[in-house]
C-alpha cells in the first residue's frame, strides 16, 4: 500500500511559482519540464517505498532522500 505524500500549501505554491519559474528562466522550458517530471516520478517511488530515504526527524516524520546528484528532498 502506497503512502500519501502531502504538500503544504506553501510548498505547493513555492514549487510552482519559484522553483519551476526559476528553472524556466535560467535553463529553459524543457529543463523545467524534465525536472517537474523527475520530481513527481521520484515522489511516486517514495510513496511506494518510503524506506528508501533516511528518517531525519522522527517526531515530524521528515525523510531525506536524493532526487538528483545535486538535490536532496526533505
Amino acid at each position: 500500500m502506497a503512502l500519501t505524500i502531502v504538500w503544504s500549501r506553501r510548498a505547493s505554491l513555492k514549487f510552482d511559482q519559484i522553483i519551476i519559474s526559476y528553472l524556466i528562466a535560467e535553463w529553459g522550458e524543457k529543463s523545467a519540464k524534465d525536472f517537474f517530471i523527475k520530481v513527481f516520478e521520484f515522489l511516486e517511488t517514495l510513496s511506494e517505498f518510503p524506506e528508501i530515504g533516511s528518517l531525519e526527524n522522527p517526531s515530524l516524520l521528515f525523510v531525506r532522500s536524493g532526487l538528483l546528484k545535486v538535490s536532496i528532498i526533505f
